[in-house]
């Protein structure tokens, strides 16, 4: 894989609540995609700068430290490829996330509470591209 390849089989999962990132690490451990999780956005933004480009990033907005939407914006910027989910309690309506989605600097918004069904939805439909 060369430096500017997209590992498609590599989701990083970023929330401080760990039963989130673990949803996402048993729906992921069912196909052989391979599921990292962080509790902050930081040591997400140290991988991603320094080169591992994963196929999706799920990413709660509020952490401690960096915000999800500023891990989306870096990630837009060193790797366009990967797709960029954005979990959040906020209203998609509220500006600052109204224009981010215009800018495209997420390509899904989930709202919080989501059920596990649809994290599932979102996962599904990744590994169906991949597969395509």
């Amino acid at each position: 894989m060369g430096l500017n390849d997209v590992n498609k089989r590599l989701i990083f999962a970023i929330d401080d609540q760990r039963e989130i990132t673990e949803i996402i690490r048993k729906i992921g451990a069912g196909s052989d995609l391979e599921v990292r999780t962080f509790i902050s956005a930081n040591p997400a933004a140290y991988q991603i700068t320094n080169g591992v480009k994963p196929g999706m990033i799920i990413t709660d907005e509020s952490l401690p430290g960096m915000s999800g939407l500023e891990l989306c914006a870096i990630t837009k910027y060193l790797s366009p490829s990967t797709c960029r989910v954005l979990h959040t309690s906020h209203s998609l309506e509220e500006p600052m996330y109204e224009q981010a989605g215009k800018d495209r600097v997420y390509d899904h918004f989930l709202a919080k509470p989501c059920t596990m069904k649809h994290l599932q939805e979102i996962l599904d439909g990744y590994k169906s591209r991949l597969n395509s």
